[in-house]
């Protein structure tokens, strides 16, 4: 006599709670198996933890999009009975244009990612919504900040730029680069310098011009008599940035 084996077997791609049992019959016989209950679930969700302040600086040179960090911690079901959708949404619960943040979430590992080329300070937090249940991840901020100007060091009063006119016309002399470190682009961080005379006062002199591209030459004619005490102010992306000292250009006959 031999014994046969019927399996019992359940869709695992489908989310579903079953509380059943089995009738049997063999013969004129019938029998029923205890009630039992079969479900199928979503792996459980594990959002990754956020939080605090995340800093980013403008680069000199482009550099697109850069990592934050994944979404989740590990892989979650893949079934369409376990639909994931992932969203950025404000304080508020309010939708997030994508932009400075991107949500990658076409394959797994899902990832945030930062555009460091513009400057930005966003808060936000992730809107998770899995086998239609839906959750949030904390409040965080996104940060990419203009680099500070960092200044050439320039002469003192008492230690004067001086140039002697010369006897032929000659091109604008280099006084000095006002910068000695690359700034962030120009398109997300722009400066401004600003000309100003020892009392304070914005001045335009035709004879001294600043240079449009790093390092930003101070330039002087030295075909012109000039004599003029001052001091570069700037703003970057309209952030007031420390001046420079006090400084004199001069020509000499």
């Amino acid at each position: 006599m031999s014994l046969s084996t019927y399996n019992l077997k359940v869709n695992i791609n489908l989310k579903d709670s079953q509380t059943l049992y089995v009738w049997v019959t063999a013969g004129t016989t019938t029998a029923a198996t205890n009630q039992f209950t079969v479900s199928t679930t979503c792996i459980p969700l594990t959002p990754y933890a956020f939080s605090g302040t995340y800093s980013y600086v403008v680069p000199a040179t482009a550099t697109g999009q850069e990592k934050i960090g994944d979404l989740l911690g590990a892989q979650p079901s893949q079934s369409s009975a376990c639909s994931l959708t992932m969203s950025l949404v404000d304080a508020s619960n309010n939708p997030v244009t994508q932009g400075f943040l991107t949500l990658v979430t076409t394959t797994y590992p899902y990832e945030i990612k930062v555009n460091r080329d513009q400057a930005n300070d966003q808060t936000v937090k992730i809107k998770y919504t899995y086998a239609g249940v839906e959750s949030y991840s904390a409040q965080f901020r996104v940060v990419s900040s203009c680099q500070a100007l960092t200044w050439s060091t320039l002469n003192a009063v008492g230690s004067p730029y001086e140039y002697t006119i010369p006897t032929l016309y000659s091109s604008n002399q280099v006084v000095v680069a006002l910068l000695n470190a690359a700034t962030s682009q120009l398109s997300a961080c722009p400066i401004v310098f600003t000309m100003k005379d020892s009392s304070g006062t914005t001045i335009t002199p035709a004879d001294i011009t600043i240079a449009a591209s790093y390092p930003y030459n101070l330039q002087v004619n030295i075909n012109k008599k000039v004599d003029q005490q001052m001091y570069i102010a700037a703003t970057v992306n309209g952030v007031a940035q420390t001046s420079t000292n006090q400084f004199i250009v001069r020509t000499l006959c």
